[in-house]
């Protein structure tokens, strides 16, 4: 592919979808922690030598803290540390060191993140805590106050980054088995706290040109295909970290093959990163961080482009570690998710858009249906103003009549055959002085090519790769305005490159209304105005939020000459965000 070179600005468009490509990549937060179900929360990550204990309890909660702990005052740096009582084997431990206590003031217009404690519900307090561990400890026991009953408590545990549970309620004493070889093994066999993080899985996104596979895997799990240098090491650092992706990366470009509608689908490789669970989902792993290479986790994310939206996909796992058992895989397609296994002895997972409830996207690119009843086979996009035809016939008529009447040969016969032509071109030219309305056949035929280019340009300005953005933005635009967009789309990408904390996506386009007419000087094109939301979600690692933004265009229309729509002009009118639920 030849790259374009730069014509005029078109600030509106761009603008337009970089702030709804902006828009859809803030960090969107879980509520991991689900406060507003407790009046206490506590968050236990286990470590070789120590354990860090978070507490986020609500300020309405302090007088039954006060009573459960019986002290004296109020008090939230006295109550945070009487709290928790914890012992290692059977053996009970010295109280935790208090590190920090904050006030939080409620926010309900903040998203939740690490560390704030939910605290939009109310006034709330967050105390952090390190509690020294002996070695080689293979039993945690964790105690709350006597006589604590039913949701005051909601207890979540790690081991070494590893989720052990999901939120349960704390109203008992509780005991973590603790496995130093592999902390996904760790586990509480008590009623109430299971974990469904339990094992690396895969998300396969199927969108109307692309299918997405985000996997988890881990590690430990690739080592012994893989010589990542480690050996015996416990720990990886930040400057080895870059070079063990790679290999990860390209290792899994190789394997789980893929594919879809029946075809064997090579994969693009998008990005590779070490990962871990945190209280808002899946969070990259910093450089400062500590990272345990028997708990690192690696987050793998390939790309599928198709031509067309995809019927069938079948994965299969080829990577089972010794003595595992299956692969969790999910299926995200729009609103519906479609969960199950992929295991040793049935290694295929297979999906299929028959199964679904969601429609088949149209396709872009196709050419405009001929009217109907017709018996034409001109495309609609060319069309014939039946007006001019019987006027051209007329003028014909009339130059044929004069022929007849005036004898062959004389000078009389070429005037009689140059007034009839003159006749036909003048009453030609008079059909098309008034600008053809669009019969509804075209205006439904706009309509709906309107909605896949539209899509497809939005996805083509979040791709990654320069010839695959331009290839697919040239199955909506028409160049100068495709080679114009197309620049200004890559250096948004590279302002927007990072700290987009997620992957922003248009789901689909929904037309709310749209007007058409033809143009007078250029018979083959339309111009419609039209209003529209696009739906987008933000999702990444099975987690998806939604976004809406809603526009107003004028948006000029005309084939190329295969026939196939392309989008020559666009004016923006008006772009803003929707709360969710609100119309435009």
């Amino acid at each position: 592919m030849k790259l374009p070179r730069p014509h005029g600005a078109k600030a509106a468009w761009l603008v337009s979808l970089a702030s709804l490509l902006a828009s859809l990549c803030q960090p969107a937060h879980g509520d991991w922690s689900g406060f507003s179900r407790f009046g206490t929360i506590v968050e236990i990550d286990v470590q070789d030598d120590s354990a860090r204990i978070e507490l986020c309890f609500q300020d309405s909660a302090l007088p039954r803290l006060q009573q459960l702990t019986r002290q004296a005052t109020g008090d939230p740096e006295q109550l945070a540390t009487a709290l928790l009582h914890l012992s290692a084997d059977e053996v009970p431990l010295m109280a935790p060191r208090l590190e920090s206590i904050r006030r939080i003031a409620p926010d309900p217009t903040a998203a939740s993140g690490p560390g704030d404690c939910g605290a939009a519900a109310g006034l709330a307090y967050a105390a952090r805590f390190t509690q020294p561990l002996p070695p080689h400890l293979r039993h945690l026991t964790i105690r709350p106050p006597d006589r604590t009953a039913g949701d005051e408590f909601g207890l979540v545990v790690l081991d070494r980054g590893v989720p052990v549970n999901d939120l349960g309620a704390l109203n008992g004493p509780v005991r973590m088995a603790i496995d130093a070889d592999d902390p996904w093994r760790s586990h509480i066999d008590q009623p109430g706290f299971a974990r469904h993080h339990n094992e690396p899985r895969s998300w396969l996104y199927v969108e109307p040109y692309e299918v997405r596979h985000e996997l988890l895997v881990r590690l430990a799990e690739l080592q012994p295909q893989l010589d990542l240098g480690l050996g015996d090491r416990r720990f990886i650092a930040a400057e080895e970290r870059p070079a063990i992706l790679k290999m990860v990366g390209a290792y899994l470009q190789a394997h789980n093959p893929l594919q879809i509608d029946g075809v064997d689908s090579a994969p693009q490789f998008d990005r590779a990163e070490f990962v871990r669970f945190t209280r808002s989902g899946v969070r990259p792993v910093e450089p400062a961080d500590t990272l345990d290479a028997r708990a690192a986790l690696v987050g793998i994310v390939l790309v599928y482009f198709t031509e067309h939206p995809p019927r069938s996909v079948s994965l299969r796992w080829d990577l089972f570690a010794h003595g595992a058992t299956r692969h969790p895989v999910s299926v995200i397609q729009g609103q519906e998710t479609f969960d199950g296994y992929a295991t040793p002895a049935h290694p295929h997972f297979e999906w299929r858009q028959d199964d679904t409830f969601e429609p088949l996207p149209a396709a872009i690119g196709a050419s405009a249906p001929a009217p109907a009843n017709t018996g034409s086979s001109l495309p609609e996009a060319l069309p014939v103003d039946r007006r001019g035809i019987v006027w051209a016939l007329s003028g014909l008529l009339a130059g044929g009549l004069l022929w007849r009447r005036v004898p062959r040969g004389s000078t009389a016969l070429w005037l009689s055959a140059f007034a009839g032509i003159t006749l036909t071109g003048a009453l030609v030219a008079y059909s098309r002085s008034e600008p053809a309305a669009a019969s509804p056949v075209m205006a439904r035929a706009a309509i709906a090519t309107l909605e896949p280019l539209l899509h497809n340009a939005y996805r083509a300005f979040q791709l990654r790769g320069e010839e695959a953005a331009y290839d697919r933005l040239a199955l909506s635009l028409a160049s100068p305005l495709l080679d114009e967009v197309y620049l200004q789309q890559r250096r948004a990408m590279l302002r927007l490159a990072t700290g987009l904390g997620g992957e922003g996506r248009v789901d689909r386009i929904e037309l709310l209304d749209t007007t058409i007419e033809a143009f007078e000087n250029r018979p083959q094109s339309y111009q419609l105005e039209s209003r529209w939301i696009a739906h987008g979600t933000v999702s990444h690692w099975g987690h998806s939020h939604p976004r809406q933004n809603a526009y107003h265009a004028r948006i000029t229309l005309r084939p190329n000459a295969q026939g196939q729509w392309r989008i020559i002009g666009l004016q923006f009118l008006d772009g803003r965000r929707l709360d969710q639920g609100e119309r435009a």
